[in-house]
């Protein structure tokens, strides 16, 4: 829900330090990763991305004459011109993250709250809205939701961006 509901870019990097370490290094091909350590848990967790997106067919191999369409170096997307996808991409990872159904029920969650523990173990009460609009028109019963917001280095045909919908 953290990283869901109010595009929580803290929570995407949480989430790649907490699980990055399963996964094995990035290719030495993918160097954009030099922001991080190169083997430490970001970079792992974003190389693993990237292997994912080439494995269900979202980017090239980077061939002599290949133009990757999909290529993450962060957990978030944000704060870096070298993440790039197209609209084509977006509508593909969200056509396979609907079938599931957790990340159905999240996505389509308007509020959400949680209890966490802070630092030296004090209880608060955490609370995240969606930050798609849709969902909290009052005609929320015909929209699933997955995200809102901007993307700077989508690729389209017009400057702006893309949309992503279903019909």
């Amino acid at each position: 829900y953290a990283l869901l509901l109010p595009s929580g870019n803290d929570a995407a990097v949480a989430l790649a330090e907490h699980f990055g370490s399963h996964f094995p290094p990035p290719p030495p091909e993918d160097p954009q990763l030099e922001q991080w350590p190169p083997d430490g848990a970001i970079a792992r967790f974003v190389g693993h991305m990237n292997r994912l997106a080439q494995r269900i067919g979202l980017r090239s191999d980077g061939s002599a004459g290949t133009r990757r369409s999909t290529f993450f170096v962060s957990p978030h997307g944000m704060g870096n011109d070298r993440n790039v996808s197209c609209c084509s991409d977006l509508i593909r990872i969200s056509q396979r993250a609907m079938q599931f159904a957790l990340f159905r029920k999240v996505v389509a969650t308007v509020k959400f709250r949680a209890e966490a523990r802070e630092d030296m173990g004090r209880a608060s009460t955490k609370h995240w809205a969606n930050t798609n609009l849709l969902l909290r028109s009052g005609l929320q019963d015909r929209y699933d939701g997955v995200k809102t917001g901007w993307i700077p280095n989508v690729h389209c045909r017009r400057e702006g961006g893309c949309l992503v919908t279903r019909v």
